[in-house]
């Protein structure tokens, strides 16, 4: 069968998951950092950093819903309400509603497999992750990835990292340069938390440039203590999200703001389906 266009809501998930995308392109110096100490694998702000990445990969899964406001180089304004979860190591739904909160745009992904319902055009769409990724959604991101953009967390383990500022017990904020193993630029992080504090590092300000060079703030607020599902403690988790990239005439902006989250939530792996309402017709990515 033909595949199908895009519907406005549809655009509206790409925009939606563009913007998460962005917050994935972590590594490039970023503008006014200056000439940073020597980045080591060790020391305190190599510790403060590895254990803002471990923090990060405690929760196995990532359960929110919320809205999503997307402000476009031409000053046009984007709302739209979302339900998404992430659970390691590799599921990803993510659900679209339209202004009356119907279901407008449904997105899982499965290992390699990948489903999708336009449920505006009626259209069940399946195929590979890869194939949903260059048709439908600009999102190059692992669930992992995604699942640490949620938490204010780090994608992956520094590698080495140079402190700017390191907090104390009385002035807990510290700035850090941090070092990827995949990554040859480092990115900023401005983040709650000393080396040998007893509360965990908590992610506020992450600063990098995209890899078109652009350069991108990602700000994390409304932290609040949420319980796991999976045993008995709670995490800090940001519930609203801003990334900001670009300048000029070309800056565009999407902010997220959770109105609930659940963590730890794992679900038994063949409960993930997707399958087509009555009179949906089928096509290929």
């Amino acid at each position: 069968m033909r595949k199908c266009g895009k519907s406005p809501l549809s655009l509206g998930l790409l925009v939606v998951a563009a913007g998460l995308a962005l917050a994935a392109c972590q590594g490039g110096r970023g503008p006014g950092l200056g000439d940073p100490p020597p980045p080591l694998a060790e020391g305190p702000a190599f510790e403060l950093a590895e254990r803002l990445y471990l923090v990060g990969q405690e929760p196995p899964a990532v359960a929110a819903r919320g809205a999503a406001d997307y402000l476009a180089p031409n000053g046009g304004r984007h709302h739209f309400e979302f339900e998404s979860f992430v659970q390691k190591p590799d599921v990803f739904s993510f659900l679209l509603l339209g202004p009356a909160g119907s279901p407008a745009f449904r997105v899982l992904m499965v290992g390699d497999s990948a489903y999708a319902l336009d449920y505006g055009q009626k259209t069940y769409l399946t195929g590979t992750r890869d194939e949903l990724n260059r048709a439908r959604l600009p999102l190059p991101m692992s669930p992992e990835e995604l699942l640490a953009l949620l938490s204010g967390a780090l994608a992956e383990p520094p590698a080495k990292a140079s402190a700017q500022r390191l907090g104390t017990t009385q002035a807990p904020k510290s700035e850090l340069l941090v070092w990827s193993a995949s990554e040859g630029d480092p990115m900023r992080l401005t983040l709650d938390g000393a080396p040998g504090a007893e509360k965990a590092p908590v992610l506020r300000r992450l600063s990098a440039l995209t890899r078109s060079g652009e350069l991108l703030t990602v700000a994390y607020d409304d932290i609040r203590g949420v319980d796991r599902r999976d045993q008995a403690s709670s995490l800090a988790f940001p519930h609203k999200i801003t990334a900001v990239v670009g300048g000029g005439r070309a800056k565009r902006s999407l902010s997220i703001r959770y109105a609930e989250v659940v963590l730890g939530a794992v679900l038994p792996r063949e409960s993930f389906r997707l399958d087509p309402p009555p009179g949906f017709a089928w096509a290929s990515l």
